[in-house]
């Protein structure tokens, strides 16, 4: 019976360790994955700014480029 309970709690521990290392390389992969292709870039805010119903300069893409870079390097 102990033989049991010693490859259950292996077996237990081997799944959390694949869990947590999971997670770390998932969310490693992503992070890398948005800052070589971020999802907001100058074409989608230009075609954000037009179904607002207004022609935005470029001046004004560029802020709001800036602004966003801004805060999500704030926030690491």
């Amino acid at each position: 019976m102990n033989i049991f309970w010693a490859q259950a709690l292996w077996f237990i521990a081997g799944i959390i360790l694949g869990l947590i290392g999971g997670f770390f390389a998932a969310r490693f992969f992503i992070q890398r994955e948005l800052e070589k292709n971020p999802p907001l870039n100058e074409t989608v805010i230009t075609e954000m700014m037009s179904q607002m119903g207004r022609k935005p300069s470029q001046k004004q893409v560029q802020a709001v480029l800036r602004a966003s870079q801004q805060s999500t390097k704030s926030k690491k």
